[in-house]
């Protein structure tokens, strides 16, 4: 079975050395889309093509990892158009959707590609994740209810909506879980930017993000129902800090851990 890894990356390089030592012993193949613009169509700085390039120079001995640059700004048509090159020049059977700020561990990729190489009439795979909210330390207890998709067969054509949350038929997976550092930044104001961003990207509506400063972020982690999407923030019920050693060793490692948010 031919696997190959596919983000989209503009933001958020901060957790990438992790992200691809969870994966590359893996996968067949890794490909990085950059967008030009961010989802509101302004330009921005890539913040991630440096950090995978100073990883592939230092890491990438199989040459697995390769590079396109897009000029889209919707979110399904960035996964089409680099599904659509995946899939004709690489010729996957599935296809690995990973971001810039989640860590798999190898086991639990292990199991999960474990279950695509057994799953004959599903076009989709969906799974939970650990979220982080502010700090490493702070994961969103119990699990949120969002799966998101993490496989896609190889097939162009067949992923639909918003991280391909509409491609059929799909089958949700409880038991395997990865890291997910949604709200995990250098700084506030970068978490702040993805509040006001990723919603709307989304298509749905942001809570008022003044009163979620002052009545949510400012109170982790004893904030309760903090989900910053309108009419879900239950979602996000209450923070556990956890203990550190229940990260991978590779997130512990990286220098966004051991600064904090400041």
């Amino acid at each position: 079975m031919k696997i190959v890894g596919i983000c989209k990356a503009l933001t958020c390089g901060d957790f990438i050395p992790a992200v691809l030592d969870g994966m590359y012993n893996l996968v067949d193949e890794i490909v990085f889309l950059y967008p030009e613009r961010d989802w509101n169509g302004n330009v921005r700085v890539n913040e991630v093509a440096s950090v995978v390039r100073k990883w592939k120079r230092e890491n990438d001995y199989a040459l697995k990892i390769t590079e396109l640059n897009t000029e889209l700004i919707n979110q399904e048509e960035q996964y089409n158009y680099v599904i659509e090159n995946v899939c004709k020049e690489l010729k996957p059977d599935w296809n690995f959707i990973f971001d810039t700020d989640e860590v798999w561990e190898e086991s639990q990729l292990q199991k999960l590609f474990e279950i695509a190489e057994k799953t004959v009439y599903e076009n989709a795979i969906y799974c939970k994740m650990h979220t982080y909210i502010k700090s490493p330390l702070y994961q969103i207890e119990p699990c949120e209810p969002c799966m998101p998709c993490v496989m896609v067969r190889g097939i162009p054509g067949l992923f639909r909506g918003v991280r391909g949350n509409m491609t059929r038929p799909g089958i949700g997976i409880d038991h395997i879980k990865f890291h997910h550092f949604s709200y995990v930044r250098n700084n506030e104001r970068e978490v702040f930017e993805k509040v006001k961003l990723s919603t709307a990207a989304d298509g749905l509506q942001t809570v008022n993000v003044s009163e979620w400063i002052l009545n949510k972020w400012n109170m982790l982690p004893d904030a309760t129902d903090f989900h910053t999407t309108r009419y879900a923030e239950n979602y996000w019920e209450s923070v556990r800090v956890i203990d550190e050693r229940e990260l991978p060793e590779a997130v512990r490692a990286l220098p966004i851990f051991k600064r904090g948010v400041k």
